[in-house]
């Protein structure tokens, strides 16, 4: 339910999902969309980017307008209810940009994609690229920013795979009813001094009674939780793992099904 056509996210990739209820002086679609586009092109100058929009592709673009060589560098598709805003933007900073191969970006055939590592050379830490959006929001969109009174709560999910091709299947286990009954990955909290890995390898055991090799997917994600302002978050990093054929999962304390 969102502007835009068919986009690709993934690791190395800044993906922003702001969630506004628009004051009434801000109650205009084509300026919310305008704002969310002029806080890519501000973070991007602080790179020596100069970046523009063009009216018949949706999005913000490098290089001259009804050019080969126009190329996209943030996707942005919103949706607007009771002017509350939902979706968001994915800025590519060191995104791998051939799985855009696979696709047709927003539609566009005409033009091409790129990343903040491919204009300048090198890679740019995801983190100072966060910090740089976020600041940008907070004056394009008159508002304060305030840093969590507490630091994210750090989790671990694991994708266990089965099978191959288009026969790949993935692990789902549904929680108990207290728990909140929803169909969820393995997932779990860091420990006190445990590294990521670790913590995927051990909830993936006491979850699945599994002991196998986790895969890092290096893609971590946050989101809030909870009703206090500013919210609790978590951010959760990802890892896969592969379940050997016939094996039979054992399930913990936490779930009472699985598929």
């Amino acid at each position: 339910d969102r502007g835009g056509k068919i986009t690709w996210h993934g690791p190395g990739q800044l993906v922003g999902y702001p969630i506004f209820l628009l004051p009434e002086h801000r109650q205009d679609v084509r300026r919310y969309v305008r704002d969310v586009e002029q806080c890519m092109h501000r973070t991007l100058a602080e790179y020596g980017l100069a970046s523009l929009t063009i009216p018949k592709w949706p999005g913000v673009w490098l290089g001259p307008a009804d050019s080969p060589d126009a190329r996209k560098i943030a996707a942005i598709g919103v949706h607007l209810s009771r002017w509350l805003t939902t979706h968001g933007f994915a800025l590519n900073v060191n995104t791998h940009l051939p799985h855009f191969q696979l696709i047709v970006p927003c539609g566009i055939r005409e033009a091409g994609v790129t990343s903040l590592q491919r204009e300048l050379g090198h890679a740019v830490p995801l983190s100072e690229v966060e910090d740089k959006v976020a600041r940008h929001f907070a004056d394009v969109f008159e508002l304060r920013l305030v840093e969590p009174e507490t630091p994210p709560t750090r989790t671990v999910s694991v994708a266990l795979v089965r099978g191959h091709g288009e026969h790949t299947q993935v692990l789902l286990l549904r929680r108990r009813p207290a728990r909140g009954g929803f169909w969820q990955t393995v997932t779990g909290r860091l420990e006190p001094g445990e590294a990521p890995r670790e913590a995927a390898a051990r909830e993936l055991f006491e979850e699945t009674g599994l002991r196998a090799e986790v895969v890092d997917l290096d893609y971590t994600h946050a989101f809030a939780v909870g009703q206090t302002v500013p919210p609790r978050l978590v951010r959760e990093h990802g890892f896969a793992a592969r379940c050997p054929d016939g094996y039979e999962v054992r399930l913990g304390d936490e779930h009472d099904a699985s598929e």
